[in-house]
């Protein structure tokens, strides 16, 4: 890389030097394209950094939708599709801490063996959607202070649900997501759920 930079400010150099001849030699020729190469190589390799550059600390943090590609996002708060019939996120991502996006990718690659995928439906919680969350159930029964945070404001878990991998249904968990009844206890003696859903769990 330090080469091509060094060959790449050559060509501000040799370029003036040219411009006060008629013309360049044809040895001047070649080593200006081979210059010009190089340095449109280098330009274009900074410009894919800058193109990549991430807003989250990749020494912390894992999107999930490059760590683990096959994962369907349905994130419902970057929806109006959840408890509050509004839109609390700004954008539908999908964040963990490095530990949690490991531990899903192995559960993910366990679930496939067995012909299942899964479905995201909520991961990292940035504490001002915490806030707004709050603002709109202010109940500690259902949703974490602002102040404690939860789980999710740490980047430490994830809603999530299996699909079956021939064509992506929701495999029945007995509730839909967000349900705050009794149903959704998994030790529950709600005899309306059937067997095959506590299976599920």
């Amino acid at each position: 890389m330090q080469q091509r930079i060094n060959k790449a400010l050559y060509l501000w150099i040799l370029v003036p030097s040219l411009a006060c001849n008629n013309a360049p030699s044809s040895e001047q020729s070649i080593l200006m394209s081979d210059t010009i190469t190089e340095f449109e190589n280098v330009s274009a390799q900074l410009d894919t950094i800058r193109e990549q550059k991430l807003d989250y600390d990749t020494a912390y943090w894992i999107d999930i939708a490059d760590f683990i590609p096959d994962i369907i996002h349905d994130i419902k708060y970057a929806t109006n599709d959840n408890f509050t019939n509004k839109q609390i996120y700004d954008c539908p991502r999908c964040l963990l801490r490095k530990d949690s996006g490991k531990a899903l990718k192995k559960a993910f690659e366990t679930a496939r063996i067995a012909g299942y995928g899964m479905k995201v439906f909520d991961c990292y919680r940035p504490a001002p959607y915490q806030q707004r969350l709050w603002d709109v159930m202010p109940d500690k029964r259902y949703v974490a202070p602002p102040a404690k945070g939860s789980m999710h404001s740490r980047g430490a878990a994830v809603d999530l649900t299996l699909i079956y991998s021939h064509n992506n249904e929701e495999v029945d968990m007995g509730t839909p997501y967000d349900y705050f009844g009794k149903r959704l206890i998994r030790h529950t003696e709600d005899c309306r759920i059937p067997l095959y859903n506590i299976a599920n769990f």
